[in-house]
């Protein structure tokens, strides 16, 4: 009688700590995709301010001036761009 017992524990042990590993690794596979879900929506955000943001007249005169600059410093000490 005590063997059958004994039997039947170890049997339920097996049983929860397989059940407990199933929950463990569903549970991990859960977080990896929550985590997934909150990059991918910030990547999503970023991309979506970039597509909003055109550059305006103002900071196209900028670059050009900023570049006319460079080829005048450029020129002065006697260096010519590469091509």
């Amino acid at each position: 009688m005590a063997g059958d017992t004994m039997e039947v524990l170890e049997g339920a042990t097996s049983l929860y700590f397989s059940l407990a590993t199933v929950i463990s690794v569903l549970l991990g596979i859960g977080y990896y995709i929550w985590r997934i879900n909150v990059q991918s929506r910030d990547i999503q955000r970023r991309l979506d301010r970039m597509q909003h943001a055109k550059p305006t007249l103002n900071t196209t005169n900028t670059i050009l001036q900023r570049r006319d600059e460079i080829e005048q410093t450029n020129q002065a000490a006697g260096n010519t761009p590469q091509e």
